[in-house]
C-alpha cells in the first residue's frame, strides 16, 4: 500500500517535470548519493567522496537496504553481508585488505573521513549483489546510486525529480502565509492538518523511522490506521488519538468489505467502538459503509519533507485544512520536526475526529 503511493506521487512529478521547462535550479539541491529511489538523509553531513576517479561513500548507507548487515566484528575489521543472499565482503582497515566472498583481495578502496568509514562504492556494492550507477548533473556535479531490484525510476529521472523541487519551491520550511483577518474583518481561520499514518512493520521489517512512534514522541495528534488488531499496543495507542481507522491489504476468497470488517470488530475487543474509516488502498473496490480516506498530501521516501510543506503551504492559500499521510521514512521524521515547530495559533496538527 505505502509503496504504490509513493510511485504514484514520484509518476506524477516526473510527468510534470517533463511537460515544464524552466530555468535550471542550484545543483546543490541534489543529493549526492541515492539509495534505490531514495536519497541518503546524510548527505549534508557525508557526501560523496571521489578519489582516484574512484567513488567513495559512507558504509552506512548499505545498511539503509533491511537485508544488509554493516558491523565491526572487532577492531579495524568492517563485515558487510546480505543477508537474504549470503555474499559478503569482510574488510580490513590497517592493511587496507578484503575477503569478497571467500576471494582475498588487496588494495581495497576504504579511509575514514569526519569521524565515517568510506568504502569504494562499485567494489562493495558489486560484492553483496547490489547495484551502482552513477550519472551527472547539467552542471558536472557527479552523482551515484546503490539499488536492488525495487528501484523504479532512472538515476536521471531522480536527479530531474530534486531540481524541479529546487525550482517550484525554494526553501519554503516557514508556516504558511495567511491574512490576521478575512475580507469581512473577522479573524482568519486556524489552518489544520490532519495527520495520517499506519501501523508499521514489526520484527525483522520493522523501519528504522517509525512515524506513528515519531508522531508520539513530538506530541503531535494524528490518526493510525490498524491492519493488525492482535498487537495490542497499538490498537490503544490509536485509539487514544480519538478517531482511527482499519485497513487490510489483501482479503483472498472474502469480499473487501467482510475483510475490513472483521478487522474492525477485532479491534472493537480492545476499543469497545467500531470505525468507519479506511484507507483508500483497494484500487476502486472500496468497502461498503466505511469512509475512505485518500490523503491531499504524502511524505515518503523520495519526495522531502520540504517539498511536500511547499505543496501544503500553496493548497492552505485556497483551503483551510488538509490531510496528510506520512509513510514510515526519514523524511516524515524532518516533517514531523517540522510540524512541532509550528505556530500553532497558525497551523495545528489533528486527529480526523477533531472537526472533520
Amino acid at each position: 500500500m505505502k509503496r504504490s503511493i509513493s510511485l504514484i506521487l514520484l509518476a506524477c512529478v516526473l510527468v510534470s517535470v517533463a511537460l515544464v521547462s524552466s530555468v535550471g535550479a542550484s545543483e546543490d539541491s541534489v543529493p549526492s548519493i541515492f539509495i534505490g529511489d531514495g536519497d541518503w538523509y546524510k548527505d549534508a553531513i557525508h557526501p560523496l567522496i571521489t578519489r582516484g576517479g574512484r567513488d567513495y561513500i559512507p558504509v552506512d548507507v548499505f545498511g539503509m537496504f533491511d537485508y544488509v548487515s554493516v558491523t565491526e566484528p572487532k577492531a579495524d575489521n568492517i563485515l558487510i553481508h546480505n543477508t537474504a543472499s549470503g555474499e559478503y565482503i569482510s574488510i580490513l582497515f590497517s592493511n587496507r585488505s578484503a575477503a569478497v566472498n571467500g576471494t582475498i583481495m588487496s588494495n581495497m578502496g576504504i579511509f575514514i573521513e569526519s569521524e565515517t568509514y568510506y568504502v569504494d562504492a562499485e567494489i562493495v556494492a558489486e560484492a553483496i549483489g547490489l547495484d551502482f550507477s552513477f550519472a551527472t548533473t547539467p552542471g558536472g556535479r557527479r552523482i551515484v546510486r546503490v539499488s536492488d531490484d525495487e528501484a523504479e525510476y532512472s538515476l536521471d529521472d531522480l536527479i530531474n525529480l530534486f531540481l524541479s523541487i529546487e525550482d517550484d519551491y525554494p526553501e519554503q520550511i516557514a508556516p504558511p502565509e495567511t491574512d490576521d483577518k478575512t475580507d469581512d474583518g473577522e479573524d482568519a481561520a486556524q489552518k489544520r492538518i490532519y495527520v495520517l499514518c499506519s501501523q508499521s512493520d514489526v520484527g525483522i521489517n520493522k523501519p528504522q523511522f517509525s512515524a506513528n512512534e515519531i508522531l508520539r514522541r513530538y506530541g503531535l495528534s494524528y490518526t493510525m490506521f490498524i491492519y493488525d488488531p492482535s498487537r495490542i499496543e497499538d490498537v490503544i495507542a490509536a485509539s487514544m488519538q480519538g478517531e482511527y481507522g482499519v485497513y487490510i491489504s489483501y482479503y483472498g476468497n472474502k469480499t473487501v468489505t467482510d475483510a475490513v470488517d472483521a478487522v474492525n470488530s477485532a479491534v472493537k475487543k480492545v476499543t469497545n467502538r467500531l470505525t468507519r474509516v479506511t484507507l483508500d488502498v483497494y484500487d476502486g473496490d472500496s468497502p461498503d459503509g466505511y469512509h475512505v480516506v485518500t490523503p491531499d498530501f504524502t511524505v515518503n521516501g523520495v519526495l522531502s519533507a520540504r517539498y511536500v510543506y511547499g505543496q501544503i503551504t500553496e493548497y492552505f492559500k485556497t483551503h483551510d485544512s488538509c490531510t496528510l499521510y506520512l509513510e514510515d521514512c526519514w523524511n516524515s521524521e524532518q516533517m514531523i520536526i517540522l510540524l512541532s515547530g509550528l505556530d500553532r495559533g497558525e497551523v495545528i496538527t489533528q486527529n480526523l475526529a477533531e472537526g472533520k
